[in-house]
Parts: structure tokens; sequence; C-alpha cells
């Protein structure tokens, strides 16, 4: 590390939020505290709302973030309930521009009773914010709502295909806000963006931040590597230097709530247990070619080889299994071709079924009148 103090990279600093709590956080929360033996389904059915706007706590929220943020741009979520918290942050600061982003809506959209609804369009977002500088970006159609063109629940592959284009889009908006300020140390240190949105989603976005342009998306039958969880009006501390080049600061921070009375929505009463998903089908993959393995295949298999490798003998032409668990790789063994011995293999203590599984694969591989010895 160079320390000097000419040294600086210019930045922008970025706060990602979770709105205030919605009137829909909160007929979840009063269904979660039903008798067991009450319908809580129904009771959510009976009174959630397609978009619904801030409960008595959410807007108490929103007003201490309006008090603590002081952003020289806003960029939200087209959603009624992000719509409202940004409104006590415009009463401090009346000039600060807004950038409502089209498909920046919580995951599964905008629906009631599995019917899709609209949205809000353009000029009714206007009229609800009551603000002379706002903008608009990825609507599909500016003359109808934000979810105009769904037939339903936004299904979770699209929520995951939704936040790629949103990080794509995000990185090359935060380089254009750079460029404009020339990369200059004062003007960036300045800035202040503040993105407000929603908690899932907002989870799928931090994910690719992480990862930068890597393997990011998660498919129905993978498990998730993480998730990331916000508290309603919690903020996260990004520093953005162009190029995908982030440095997450601080995450889940509310340093403008001072009672705990008022928190709500970051627990796992708050049911982001759903977020996690059942453990994914094992697999068996052979690699011919070590060129062929995606790079965060490779990563795993040379730390599991590190840790429990078996060697057994050189392997000249070697053939590779792979035992994966969705994006997990949980048992890995190079077979040597040539020789029809397997050159060294490397499970996880406890882990009999992964061994059966390789045995197996490279058995059927060399065929039945071979025989194979395993260690």
């Amino acid at each position: 590390m160079t320390l000097t103090n000419e040294f600086h990279r210019p930045s922008l600093s970025i706060r990602l939020v979770r709105h205030a709590e919605s009137y829909n956080n909160q007929v979840y929360r009063e269904a979660r505290q039903l008798p067991v033996s009450a319908n809580r389904q129904a009771y959510v059915d009976c009174n959630r709302l397609a978009d619904p706007g801030l409960s008595d706590l959410g807007y108490r929220q929103a007003e201490l973030l309006g008090e603590y943020l002081q952003p020289t741009q806003i960029l939200t979520s087209p959603m009624k309930r992000t719509l409202s918290t940004i409104q006590p942050i415009l009463k401090h600061h009346p000039t600060c521009p807004v950038l409502v982003h089209g498909f920046y809506f919580e995951s599964e959209g905008c629906h009631l009773k599995d019917q899709p609804m609209e949205g809000m369009k353009p000029s009714e977002i206007k009229d609800y914010l009551q603000h002379d500088h706002v903008e608009f970006t990825g609507f599909p159609d500016m003359n109808r709502g934000w979810y105009c063109d769904e037939k339903g629940p936004e299904t979770r592959e699209s929520s995951e295909e939704r936040a790629t284009r949103f990080y794509m889009w995000f990185c090359n908006y935060l380089d254009e806000q750079l460029a404009f300020m020339n990369h200059d140390k004062e003007k960036t240190e300045n800035a202040l963006i503040a993105c407000v949105g929603h908690g899932d989603f907002m989870s799928l976005v931090l994910k690719r931040i992480v990862a930068s342009y890597g393997h990011t998306t998660e498919r129905t039958g993978t498990t998730h590597r993480s998730s990331f969880v916000h508290s309603n009006t919690a903020m996260t501390h990004l520093e953005y230097f162009g190029y995908g080049r982030f440095l997450v600061l601080q995450q889940n921070v509310v340093p403008h709530i001072p009672d705990s009375n008022l928190l709500s929505g970051g627990t796992l009463k708050d049911g982001w247990s759903y977020l996690i998903p059942d453990v994914a089908e094992t697999t068996v993959a052979v690699i011919l070619n070590e060129k062929q393995m995606e790079p965060y295949i490779r990563e795993q298999t040379q730390a599991l080889e590190a840790l429990y490798s078996v060697e057994k003998a050189a392997a000249d032409t070697p053939v590779q299994f792979i035992v994966r668990r969705g994006h997990q790789v949980v048992g890995v063994a190079t077979f040597c071709q040539s020789a029809k011995t397997i050159a060294k293999i490397a499970v996880p203590p406890g882990r009999e079924t992964v061994q059966k599984l390789l045995q197996t694969a490279i058995q059927e591989h060399v065929g039945t009148e071979t025989s194979v010895e395993f260690p």
C-alpha cells in the first residue's frame, strides 16, 4: 500500500437506502403476530396492496432519514413507498435532482392476488412528488405505468436478470457522473448519490457489486452464495471508483434512528429466511480439458485439492470429475486416462455420498471391463 498525502483515487459516495416501513410491511408484521391457529395468509390477502405507501412507523422513519441524509442526487424506485420515503429529503433539499428508474422496483413487481397492476406513470409520479427537478428513465412506455408490460408477479429468474441489467446500467451511469465531474477531487468529495430502493432487489444488486462482472446470476435450483438484509431506511455505504470498482464501507446502518423501537424489517422474524432456497441437486461433471472450467469452478477445485487431496499418482492425460451442489463444488477427482488410475481425489470429511458419486461417474467413464482402484 502506498501511503502518501498526494495519492488520491477519485470516487463517488453512494448510499443504497431501503424504503421506510410500508403499509404491506405492517400487514406482514401483523400477520406474523396472529395466533398459529389463525389463517395468516388470508389476513395478508385481504389487506395487502399492490403498490402501498408507508405505515405510521414508516412516516416517522422517513422524517428521521430526511433530517439526516444530505444527497446531491437521488435515484429512486418508481414504487409509492420509495417515493414517500424521499419526500422528507426533498423538503430539506428542494433543488436536489431526482431520477426515477422504471426497473428499479422490488422483486415480484406490482400485483394484487397474482393479477398485474400497471403502477404509476411518470406524470402521476411527478404530481405525487410535487418536485420540480424530476427525470425518468427505464420506463417501457412514458404514458403508462412502470409495470405495464407484465403478465403477473415477476419470477425469481426475471428478478435476477433485471438485477444484472440494472447493475450494468448503474455502473455506466456512475461512470458518466465521474466523467462529468472530470474526476475532480473536490467535486467528487462533495457528491452523494442516494439510491432509494427495496430490500430484496437491493440484495440482488449488491451480490453483483460484490462479485463485479463475475459469475453472479442465481437460477432456480441453485444455492445462493449470499444475501444481504436491510432494515427499513437502513443504508449501505459504497464508494465507486469507475469501471465497476466498488468499496463496500458500511452495510445496513441506521445512524439516523435514535431508538430501537423505531427499527423494523431487518431480522429473521421479518421473514428474510425465504431468500435462502432449498439445497440444490447434486450433479457430476466430466471435464476433459481444464480450460473448459469456469473460473469460479476452478478456484473452488484448487481450494478443495489443497485442503483434502489424497494423491495417488501423476496424471499425464488427466480427466477431472467435479461434484457440484448448485454453485458449490463439494468433491473432485483427477483420473489418469492412459494409466486408468485415480491420480488424486479431494472430498471433505463426512461426505461419503460425494465419494460414491465420484466412484460411480469414473467407473461409468471407463466402462465395466476396466476395474478402477479407489482410495
